[in-house]
């Protein structure tokens, strides 16, 4: 055989390798950046189109053409990267406004530009910045502030005042920042002398009140802030593509899933298997099961937990068995099992007392202090856990004393151990941006009903502590209703206003239970 028709064999054996699997020894890293397949750091070892380069000065970094790649997420089907923010500011100097404008073109590629994870953002005190896709003003952003707004800007509230952030089109594969040259800061560049604008991953965005009035907004990310791009294998959907033999979810235990940010597909891994689902089955990397009962928190199972191929049993304490995808042990039945692990308890009690002093006592029967029946004397401290129990009242909407004589303390204690207390909060007042507020009563009810009275603290700091989580229910409150962006587009104006009606609603709940709490307190 000639030597053309050798390297003629290698080459086709080279694309026939890289198509489906990639070489054993690829290297898959770059600086602090894992690079799974199908992306990688040579054309061997990445699908056509998902090849990166890596920059080996310093500690590596990996790129995508020119731009920065922070990390990849195969289950997302998302890539992090990095793009230069935008400026527009007064040059001293010349007595002119001067600016750098930025774009970001994919087009021709696998990826697109995230819809759902990223925010257009603009900063500044007099600022109009528009998205550009393919010479078109798509979307646009005003940020204002006058000498007297800057006291009142708060850190994490973008909302018109010194920032402001919509939302963008899906499919976008191009974007250019463009600034309205009628909003510039040649009469306050003494206060705000620079606009910035960008397209920012919205999860790492927080807005800081001196953003507005320096550099400190593109200081803080080095000239280039974070984004997500969503990416696809091909443009097919997955009922076309699996039809073909380029079908790239190869993995055993591996489905595909229908891109929602344009057309082609990504792969996962299916439930309870975990791995990379681009990888042959004989791949010690492909999809491989998850042993469930190693992770707990991950996977509750407040029973006996045995493993299996694709998921886990949980035998629950009532005889009643959970699976890892059905529901691991009901929590309805474990609330039951908390309370009747507190029957058990409380039996136990009663018999090593049944010998004891005959004067369970004065006081109403759910509210009186566990410890006046070892002490027999009341105290202040007596007081604090009587409140506790109203403030589990007023959380949970429940009786001190259940029709089965079952303490509502006694349950609350067992959930807070369990961390399943959230499932005794009242709905009306429970919501998922309040959560954190519900966690600071529920804290403080916990403390006012520790067993021993020393534990317990006193009235005046649960006072001041109910004061602070009203002050902080009223601000998150106020926060929520205020306008978080000026949009050019009406429909998105309408679903931001719908959006945060909605979510006042449990935080009037819970301002009512602090409001209530700190009467009681008194």
């Amino acid at each position: 055989m000639s030597p053309f028709h050798i390297l003629a064999v290698l080459t086709w054996l080279s694309m026939a390798v890289s198509a489906d699997d990639p070489p054993p020894n690829c290297e898959r890293s770059c600086g602090d950046v894992e690079i799974p397949y199908p992306f990688g750091l040579e054309p061997a070892c990445a699908l056509p189109g998902f090849n990166l380069t890596c920059n080996t000065t310093g500690h590596g970094k990996p790129y995508f053409n020119d731009v920065e790649v922070l990390g990849i997420s195969l289950l997302e089907g998302q890539v992090r990267m990095r793009m230069d923010i935008s400026n527009y500011c007064y040059n001293s100097s010349s007595g002119e406004m001067n600016g750098t404008s930025w774009e970001l073109d994919l087009r021709d590629t696998s990826f697109r530009l995230s819809d759902s994870g990223n925010k257009f953002t603009a900063i500044g005190c007099e600022t109009l910045a528009y998205l550009d896709v393919d010479g078109k003003l798509t979307t646009g952003c005003v940020a204002t502030c006058q000498a007297e707004d800057l006291v009142t800007l708060t850190d994490g509230v973008c909302s018109g005042i010194g920032c402001c952030q919509t939302a963008i089109p899906k499919g976008l594969q191009y974007y250019a920042v463009l600034f309205d040259s009628g909003f510039n800061t040649t009469e306050i560049y003494n206060m705000s002398r620079c606009s910035y604008a960008a397209l920012v991953e919205a999860s790492s965005f927080n807005f800081s009140k001196n953003y507005s009035t320096s550099s400190s907004f593109t200081d803080h990310y080095g000239g280039q802030a974070p984004l997500l791009v969503d990416w696809a294998i091909g443009n097919e959907t997955c009922k076309v593509a699996q039809e073909k033999t380029n079908y790239t979810c190869i993995s055993k235990h591996s489905e595909c899933v229908d891109s929602l940010n344009g057309p082609g597909y990504i792969c996962n891994c299916s439930k309870g298997f975990h791995g990379n689902p681009y990888l042959k089955p004989n791949d010690p990397g492909s999809c491989q099961d998850i042993d469930e009962c190693k992770e707990p928190n991950k996977y509750p199972c407040y029973g006996k937990c045995r493993n299996k191929h694709g998921g886990y049993n949980c035998t629950c304490p009532f005889g009643t068995r959970g699976n890892a995808y059905i529901g691991p042990c009901d929590k309805g039945l474990a609330i039951e099992w908390i309370k009747y692990k507190h029957r058990i308890k409380r039996q136990d009690l009663m018999q090593k007392r049944a010998d004891g002093h005959d004067d369970v006592v004065k006081g109403t029967i759910g509210y009186l202090d566990p410890e006046y029946l070892v002490k027999f004397q009341l105290t202040d401290k007596s007081d604090v856990y009587s409140f506790g129990v109203v403030l589990l009242e007023l959380l949970t909407r429940r009786t001190p004393l259940s029709k089965q004589k079952v303490s509502l303390a006694s349950v609350f204690q067992e959930a807070m151990k369990e961390g399943m207390f959230l499932e005794l909060i009242d709905t009306e007042i429970l919501h998922e941006n309040n959560v954190g507020l519900i966690g600071d009563l529920a804290r403080l009810a916990y403390q006012c009903l520790a067993m021993t009275s020393e534990s317990r603290p006193t009235m005046s700091r649960i006072a001041e502590e109910l004061r602070r989580i009203e002050k902080q229910v009223q601000q998150h409150r106020g926060v929520l209703t205020s306008i978080s962006s000026f949009s050019l587009s009406a429909s998105s104006a309408a679903d931001t206003s719908e959006h945060f009606t909605g979510e006042t609603n449990g935080y009037d709940s819970l301002r009512r239970v602090a409001a209530m709490s700190i009467e009681f307190a008194r």
